[in-house]
């Protein structure tokens, strides 16, 4: 099976890293591509927990411990026993909830529900699922099949992507389109700066005409 296209290798076999209901590949880009506010404002930081902070292990919520041996008391500051928020099996030791999480974030999620996001190899984001897709080269063996949201590419493989929001000036750095339609989406301020594919403007928008003022001549089918 020959792998190798105008958007490179294909590492993935085209199994892996691959929505196949579409055919839309994964995307990767690097969180410094993005702008970080509005990486900041879509997603939310995650915490490791709770776990136990002596041992390691993860702990139970105190409602959960049946058993009375695990109902232990640890003495607080005034040295009255208190009750707790969480319980460690393995150390028999109760534990209030700041003591079983992390209080730096270890990941994160994304807000908005149209799309799936991850994180991948550590500094990068994954795009599972997205409104929207480009065309890119394909990533390198280390995430095999997926599309390299950093290397768009005319006439590349399609791959889930970001829309024009999440990055500085609300302009991607790559075209973006609808993958209900295929209809490619404009930065904002930017939906009536269409041309031809020869490279004459689109008429003026007419409400009576719909087109404009000029009517649309049939050589211009489509523009981008």
């Amino acid at each position: 099976m020959d792998t190798t296209t105008t958007a490179g290798i294909d590492y993935g076999m085209g199994l892996s890293n691959v929505d196949h209901a579409t055919g839309i590949r994964y995307g990767v880009i690097a969180r410094n591509s993005l702008d970080y506010e509005a990486f900041d404002f879509h997603t939310t930081p995650t915490f490791a927990g709770p776990n136990c902070p002596r041992c390691g292990d993860e702990v139970m919520a105190a409602n959960e411990v049946k058993h009375p041996d695990l109902w232990v008391r640890r003495m607080d500051r005034d040295g009255d026993r208190g009750c707790f928020d969480h319980a460690c099996l393995s150390c028999r030791a109760g534990l209030d909830s700041g003591e079983c999480w992390s209080e730096e974030a270890d990941g994160w999620e994304c807000d908005l529900v149209d799309y799936d996001l991850t994180p991948c190899l550590g500094t990068n984001v994954m795009i599972l699922c997205s409104p929207y897709y480009t065309h890119t080269a394909f990533c390198s063996p280390c995430v095999p099949g997926a599309g390299d949201l950093d290397s768009p590419r005319a006439g590349g493989v399609r791959t889930f992507c970001l829309g024009h929001e999440w990055f500085d000036g609300g302009v991607a750095p790559y075209s973006v389109f609808r993958v209900a339609d295929d209809s490619e989406v404009l930065p904002p301020g930017r939906e009536d700066t269409f041309v031809f594919a020869d490279g004459s403007p689109k008429p003026p928008y007419d409400e009576e005409e719909g087109l404009g003022s000029t009517q649309m001549d049939r050589s211009h089918s489509d523009y981008y």
